[in-house]
């Protein structure tokens, strides 16, 4: 009988681990890919895929939006949901806090809206980002003629073009 309920919690506190690990996408620092190759290409057919420099752990990576420790294929319908915890899903739900939908031009394929912006409580693919928002960005070839880098927007770590007035 001991065996059977040592066996019942061993499995019980592995299932429940590998389900938080799949569920939460992350923690409070949001993990960017580390960069092997910080000399490459951003590649892709995407808005801001011009090969531009990529900079120290701000891999590009179009198509996908980095999600904490994991990344959200947009390409599939999927943004990171900042609720308590980072979750990659189709469609935030009412609670989250904040909405990533592209974190960097490559992710912005339609063809008009090229850009990465936030406004609001999201980050979406605008044509240009409006006055009360800023743009999002993995290269500096983004950015036009301002530096890509990392900053706290309204208590968030993202990596932005130039110096907008909610970022420090």
């Amino acid at each position: 009988m001991k065996a059977r309920l040592g066996l019942l919690v061993a499995c019980t506190f592995f299932l429940c681990g590998a389900t938080t690990n799949l569920v939460a996408c992350g923690d409070a620092q949001p993990a960017m890919p580390s960069t092997s190759d910080a000399g490459g290409s951003s590649g892709g057919d995407g808005g801001g895929g011009d090969g531009g420099v990529v900079l120290p752990n701000a891999a590009s990576n179009p198509g996908y939006v980095t999600c904490g420790n994991v990344e959200c294929g947009v390409a599939d319908g999927e943004a990171c949901c900042w609720t308590d915890a980072r979750t990659c899903m189709a469609g935030c739900p009412n609670a989250a806090t904040f909405e990533l939908h592209c974190d960097e031009s490559a992710d912005c394929t339609d063809g008009t809206n090229k850009r990465c912006c936030v406004i609001g409580l999201a980050a979406l693919c605008m044509a240009q980002c409006p006055s009360d928002g800023y743009q999002l960005c993995r290269t500096q070839a983004e950015c036009d003629n301002a530096e890509c880098a990392l900053k706290t927007c309204s208590g968030r770590e993202l990596w932005v073009c130039g110096a907008p007035p909610a970022c420090q």
